[in-house]
């Protein structure tokens, strides 16, 4: 249909928690990998996100995380999505991931955004 948008939840503008959720999960793998003095690649074991409002298709999204906690085989990591003109939360989410393979194996994240036009 001509009405719906790909990264619509019942063609109503609002955008998908899957879409979210992939976006969580994108960011804080980059923040576990550009903080991993190891430079090893990793993979998810816990990923949970709490939804507190929406996003609606169109609207500027800011993804911010934080490392809670790095070790020598896992990395916790949290991810704050807020509306980047009003500062509104729409969603917390943890994602906690193991480090895998030899050290210098990760690949290199250049530039990579947090702002998402949804």
């Amino acid at each position: 249909q001509h009405d719906c948008h790909a990264f619509s939840d019942l063609g109503q503008n609002f955008v998908h928690c899957g879409i979210l959720a992939t976006a969580i999960a994108g960011c804080t793998t980059l923040t576990a990998s550009l903080n991993d003095p190891e430079e090893r690649t990793s993979v998810t074991t816990d990923l949970s996100v709490s939804y507190m409002s929406s996003a609606r298709v169109g609207q500027v999204i800011r993804i911010d995380t934080n490392v809670l906690g790095l070790g020598g085989k896992l990395a916790f990591m949290e991810a704050h999505v807020k509306h980047d003109e009003t500062d509104r939360m729409i969603a917390v989410g943890r994602h906690t991931m193991m480090f895998v393979g030899e050290s210098g194996k990760a690949t290199d994240f250049v530039n990579f955004p947090s702002t998402f036009d949804v």
